[in-house]
């Protein structure tokens, strides 16, 4: 259970030797720049202000709010995280992979939302993150990879 061995006929390769510790390598990445993102989006929609939905048909401001400097890296650190998500993706399960990148990027985010931010939540908060985390123990003990 150390690695895993998967064909890609795509480009005829009789097989990959993807380590268990390179996907996990992977997913805190993916994890990371989920949450990188979540702080940056946060960052521009600050600057624009309080956004309700319907400014979203407003042409000139999907404009402005799509070329807001913070808000198109954000959107560029998500699409590349889940770019690469195809990697964990292809050796484990959906649910077991979306669990662990969702819960990682929830922590993740938390941890720089209270360095960048000086957020304080509740005990509440943070007993529902400690939750998550022991959902991410108990599915990576159930892994099987494909």
């Amino acid at each position: 259970m150390g690695s895993i061995i998967f064909s890609s006929s795509t480009y005829g390769q009789r097989g990959v030797l993807l380590d268990k510790y390179l996907v996990w390598a992977v997913i805190v990445a993916i994890s990371s720049l989920g949450a990188t993102g979540n702080i940056l989006f946060k960052l521009g929609t600050n600057k624009l202000g309080s956004i309700p939905p319907q400014r979203f048909l407003d042409v000139p401001f999907i404009f402005q709010y799509l070329f807001t400097p913070s808000i198109f890296a954000a959107l560029v650190l998500l699409f590349l995280g889940r770019f690469l998500t195809g990697s964990p993706l292809s050796v484990l399960g959906v649910t077991q992979s979306f669990v662990i990148v969702t819960v990682l990027s929830l922590a993740f985010t938390l941890v720089l939302e209270t360095l960048v931010f000086k957020q304080v939540y509740d005990v509440w908060t943070y007993a529902g993150i400690i939750l998550g985390l022991a959902s991410v123990a108990l599915t990576a003990r159930g892994m099987t990879f494909s």
